[in-house]
């Protein structure tokens, strides 16, 4: 069997290094869009879900917050004036 001789490729490649990594780089994030979409879902579902939402959270704080103040304004004592001349 005779030995079929090495193949060699030379490639002409016009553009700048900086066109050709673009050009690298966003055919790299288009070939690997499903797996990182994948993995994305695989880490939001496996993440707890909130029983509330944010803004569920804040208004029950704002809530707190304003009857605290109630209850401290009406706790509140009036300040009395006294007499330290004598």
């Amino acid at each position: 069997m005779k030995r079929q001789p090495e193949l060699k490729f030379t490639f002409h490649n016009p553009n700048t290094p900086e066109v050709t990594a673009d050009f690298l780089v966003d055919l790299f994030i288009e070939v690997n869009k499903p797996k990182v979409e994948r993995a994305i879902q695989a880490a939001a579902n496996a993440a707890p879900v909130p029983k509330k939402s944010i803004q569920e959270r804040l208004a029950e704080n704002k809530k707190l917050v304003e009857e605290t103040k109630r209850k401290t304004a009406s706790k509140a004592r009036p300040a009395t004036q006294r007499d330290f001349s004598s």
